[in-house]
């Protein structure tokens, strides 16, 4: 008894199987496998999330850093920060304060 080839249909349907199959099996290889998409997905998330923190970290060091640079050189600066949050005066000075306005009632 002869076999019968294929028809052309049915090899188109073959094809994609095969290559549905392929294309799955990437898939999990890619997703669900450790270190795959989703975990670099995550990590990558995460990297940019630090470096931004690094960054912020940067920007207040500098500026911690400018204000140790004028505490050391600049005695106005160290006046002000002194009057400011030691509430400190210079010989002599005297402070007024005004007293606060009561609140008519009606």
């Amino acid at each position: 008894m002869p076999t019968i080839p294929p028809s052309p249909l049915q090899r188109h349907q073959r094809l994609l199987a095969v290559i549905g199959i392929f294309l799955a099996a990437v898939f999990l290889l890619v997703y669900l496998v450790p270190y795959g998409g989703r975990q670099y997905l995550a990590l990558r998330g995460q990297l940019t999330r630090t470096q931004a923190e690094i960054a912020q970290l940067k920007n207040q060091n500098q500026e911690l850093k400018d204000e140790v640079e004028h505490l050391k050189n600049d005695p106005s600066y160290i006046e002000k920060i002194a009057r400011q949050k030691l509430g400190m005066l210079k010989k002599n000075e005297v402070v007024f304060e005004a007293p606060a306005k009561k609140k008519r009632q009606p």
